[in-house]
């Protein structure tokens, strides 16, 4: 659940997710966003929700500034 590459399961939904035309993500549960990152990066939409019940510095804060802004 955690590191720095995509997940197997997000590998194969983009796949599913080109194939079916599909370009606006809604993710739950996002994480540290290797996976949002990933979508990304395969020109999809994405919108990622998460809930965090602490904060600290982090890998996701790093992973967040690199993501394209929508604003």
């Amino acid at each position: 659940m955690f590191g720095s590459s995509p997940s197997f399961a997000a590998i194969a939904a983009s796949k599913v997710f080109k194939r079916e035309n599909v370009n606006n993500i809604l993710e739950l549960g996002g994480g540290q966003g290797r996976d949002s990152l990933f979508f990304a990066r395969k020109g999809f939409r994405i919108d990622v929700l998460d809930c965090l019940l602490y904060s600290s510095p982090s890998p996701r804060d790093a992973t967040l500034s690199r993501m394209p802004s929508t604003a």
